[in-house]
């Protein structure tokens, strides 16, 4: 049996390489699968006649994005702790990413409403129940665009070979007329869902 104590511990050189490789890739993936879930029920909206169909749906969509979206900020946004795996631990020089509002915000309700059963809940306005998820999904995926080019490649394995490949597929485009941000998923998700309005 393997010594509970041990697991929490900072690994070794290899232990890195397989964290970054398996769990740090898994939370991106997922991510981006948050944004193609997301998207697709929203796009579907209309052909779902049960509106607690739907609500159920949304409702999913929104906890997965917001369980690996807080994982990523802890990662990005905290110093490294023996426990947990920190961006600080792989890129020596890691520099904190300021805080968007929408991360500032995440943070400060996700565990509250999301994770815990907070009494924090009862507090929460209708109108301020907004995540604005995709403005979210798209902060903490350029923020690991940053962090895989900063990334020495000695830890390049299978996972972050295919993570950077799926990366690169990803294009961020800025609508100057209008000043929305608009994300051009390409082959990454639906054919037919090629860009949605963050506005």
């Amino acid at each position: 049996m393997r010594d509970m104590k041990a697991s929490s511990t900072i690994p070794d050189e290899e232990g890195k390489i397989r964290y970054i490789n398996e769990h740090f890739v898994y939370e991106v993936e997922e991510l981006l699968f948050c944004a193609l879930f997301y998207i697709s029920v929203q796009a579907r909206a209309k052909q779902l006649s049960e509106k607690k169909t739907l609500q159920v749906f949304l409702n999913a969509a929104v906890d997965h994005t917001l369980l690996h979206a807080r994982n990523l900020l802890e990662f990005y946004h905290y110093k490294p702790k023996e426990a947990y795996a920190r961006a600080g631990a792989y890129v020596s020089r890691w520099q904190f990413p300021t805080k968007t509002p929408n991360v500032k915000k995440l943070e400060a309700r996700v565990n509250d409403e999301v994770t815990h059963l907070g009494r924090k809940r009862l507090d929460i306005k209708l109108e301020d129940k907004t995540w604005h998820l995709l403005d979210v999904i798209n902060e903490l995926l350029d923020t690991t665009a940053k962090f895989l080019v900063q990334l020495d490649r000695k830890f390049y394995r299978e996972g972050l070979t295919m993570l950077e490949t799926k990366m690169k597929k990803l294009r961020v485009k800025q609508q100057t007329d209008e000043g929305k941000e608009v994300l051009q998923y390409y082959d990454l998700f639906d054919a037919a869902i090629k860009s949605f309005s963050l506005s």
